[in-house]
Formats: C-alpha cells, sequence, structure tokens
C-alpha cells in the first residue's frame, strides 16, 4: 500500500525538524569541542616550547663567566653569578622534564643533564686551575675538553627545541584534521536538511499546491461552461388595468 500523501509530508517535516535539531546540538558540541581542543593545543604546546626555550637560554647565559673569572683577576662576583645561574638551570631542567612528551625528548634531556654535570665538573677543575697559578693547563683544559663539552651541551639543547617543535607541529596537524572531520560532519548533516526541506517543498507543491490551482481552474471553466448553456430569464412587462375608482394599476405578465 502506498502511503498517503499526507503521511508523506508528516514525514517530510518530523524528518527536517529532527535534523535541524540533531544539526544545531552538534554545532554546539563542535564548537565546545573545537574550543576546548585548541586550548588544551595551545596551553601544551606554549609551555613546552617556553620551558624548551629557557633552558637554553639558562646554558647560554652561563657562557663566559668562568673566562671572565680569570681575566679579572680573579673577581669572586663571577663565581657568585655562575651559581645563580646554575640554579636557574636546574629549574629550566626541571620544567623541561615535567613538559616533555616524547621518549626522544626524554632521551635528550638525560643525556644533555650528564653532560652539564660533566661540563660543571671540568669547569671547577679549571677554576682549580687558576687558582693554583697553572695557566698552561687552565687554557688547555678550556680549549680542549670544556670547549667540547660545551659544543656537545649546544648541541643537545639545539636537538631538543628541534625536537620539541615536531611534537608541536605534529599536535597542531592532528587538532587541525579533527576540526577538519568535525566540519565535514556538521556540513553532512546541513546537506540533509536541506535536501530534506527541499523534498518537502515538492512534496507540498506537486501535491498540494499544483493540484488545488487546477481544481480551481476547473471549476471556474465549469462553471463559465454552465452560464452559456442556462436558458434565457423571461423578461417582466406592464399591462394597465382598469380599477373601480376610474384609476390604473400594473400588472405584470411574462413576455409573449
Amino acid at each position: 500500500m502506498r502511503p498517503r500523501l499526507a503521511t508523506k509530508i508528516s514525514v517530510a517535516i518530523v524528518g527536517v525538524v529532527g535534523l535541524a535539531i540533531s544539526g544545531s546540538v552538534l554545532a554546539l558540541l563542535a564548537v565546545w569541542h573545537i574550543g576546548g581542543l585548541m586550548e588544551d593545543t595551545a596551553t601544551e604546546n606554549v609551555s613546552s616550547l617556553r620551558a624548551a626555550e629557557e633552558l637554553e637560554i639558562a646554558l647560554l647565559e652561563q657562557r663566559g663567566l668562568v673566562v671572565s673569572f680569570i681575566f679579572d683577576n680573579e673577581n669572586s662576583e663571577w663565581l657568585n653569578e655562575l651559581e645563580r645561574k646554575k640554579r636557574s638551570f636546574a629549574d629550566a631542567l626541571d620544567q623541561a622534564r615535567k613538559t616533555a612528551h616524547t621518549p626522544n625528548e626524554k632521551r635528550i634531556l638525560d643525556e644533555l643533564e650528564e653532560a652539564y654535570r660533566e661540563y660543571d665538573a671540568k669547569r671547577a677543575d679549571m677554576i682549580a686551575l687558576r687558582q693554583s697559578g697553572d695557566q698552561d693547563k687552565t687554557v688547555g683544559l678550556f680549549l680542549g675538553e670544556v670547549s667540547s663539552l660545551s659544543r656537545r651541551i649546544d648541541r643537545l639543547s639545539r636537538d631538543f627545541v628541534a625536537d620539541n617543535k615536531r611534537f608541536i607541529d605534529s599536535t597542531t596537524a592532528r587538532a587541525q584534521r579533527q576540526i577538519s572531520r568535525i566540519t565535514l560532519l556538521v556540513a553532512g548533516f546541513a546537506c540533509l536538511t536541506i535536501g530534506l526541506s527541499i523534498t518537502l517543498a515538492w512534496l507540498f507543491f506537486s501535491g498540494v499546491l499544483f493540484p488545488l490551482r487546477k481544481m480551481m481552474a476547473e471549476a471556474r471553466d465549469y462553471a463559465g461552461q454552465q452560464t452559456i448553456s442556462s436558458p434565457e430569464m423571461p423578461t417582466p412587462r406592464c399591462m394597465p388595468l382598469g380599477s373601480a375608482d376610474g384609476g390604473s394599476i400594473l400588472r405584470r405578465t411574462p413576455a409573449g
């Protein structure tokens, strides 16, 4: 049994309303999810990148302090400044460990910490040699092991920053893919709503409006044909009649 027109229209109306409500709820959830995703991604990436940059800065700030101590007549202020920078480096390293995401980042930090301990021990040896008056060994240690360890620390620091940026790029790309999928889903609901609305309009025009206009036109044609085919109505005329008082009155008789 074929469904009646009223049933089709009712189903179409229910479908349009249902899709409109579902699409609206989905859009709200999508906006909420995308907002939270972008906020989490930005917070996580910014804190991680900041920790990596602070670690690199803490290493750079220690550069030249021991050399300044040697060439400034062993001024202890340089060593005091070095101790403050070492504490800053320790804090930056702890923060970098908290924000490290990948195993490779953690491995780089382990290597960096080990190299820094060795580097700091060689700096202490260099300071002791300078204070003992052995200038040649001080310079040799500085140009040899200290410089080599310093370059290794710089390389590891750059590797950590680079790996951190790669992680940020990957998380950003993943967030963009999720946003694209959500956008496509919302667009799909919108297309379904539009399609069902067009179907509803077609059902109304083809099943209600157009047939109704056709019926009205046929009714007007039928009424016009009935008017043309009906007999001519009789035309009344007046005839004088006598009266008892000598007057006259009009009497209506059919013509002919």
